[in-house]
């Protein structure tokens, strides 16, 4: 999808920084980081990939 205009680009730059603000969430989450097994399921989920 290719951005075609100033209010896509807003969109799309909100988007960007609910999603690094979820995962600064995740990773500075000391009670989750208590749990690896469950930490890593969670970013894996949030970032998408298996890595």
């Amino acid at each position: 999808m290719m951005i075609k205009n100033e209010q896509q680009y807003q969109h799309s730059l909100d988007w960007l920084q609910r999603f690094e603000q979820s995962i600064a969430s995740l990773d500075s989450n000391e009670h989750l980081k208590a749990e690896p097994e469950r930490w890593k399921l969670l970013m894996r989920g949030t970032v998408g990939h298996g890595g």
